[in-house]
């Protein structure tokens, strides 16, 4: 982690994403949890609001910051949604670079998984 990234991990900075025309507020604990939102803070001065990329859904982005923000490392409330939830937030959190929440999401992925729905 840089210098820049560990200084923001103990700040309090909030930052806004956009997410299909709409805005969703969060605090660096987000940035830092994502190596994409990191490098673009670092690389580009203005970076209020954070474009995502539109195959990501407004509820995949929401799930996110809830689950960064509450430090729930385990993405308890994931227990109920569908595979294919899960997949689309799995390949989100891919792009993103948000390798914590990929390593959780992956057994979630591998513990849905059966013979008659692969």
């Amino acid at each position: 982690m840089s210098t820049s990234s560990t200084n923001m991990s103990t700040s309090s900075t909030n930052f806004t994403l956009l997410v299909h025309g709409k805005l969703i507020h969060c605090t660096s604990r987000v940035i830092v949890s994502s190596s994409l939102f990191l490098d673009m803070v670092e690389l580009v001065e203005d970076t209020n609001p954070i474009p995502i990329p539109t195959f990501i859904s407004r509820q995949i982005m929401l799930d996110l910051v809830e689950m960064v923000e509450k430090d729930d490392s385990e993405c308890a409330h994931l227990i109920l949604v569908s595979l294919e939830y899960l997949l689309d937030f799995l390949i989100a959190v891919d792009f993103l670079g948000c390798e914590e929440v990929k390593i959780v999401l992956e057994e979630k992925v591998k513990d849905k998984i059966t013979e008659s729905n692969w």
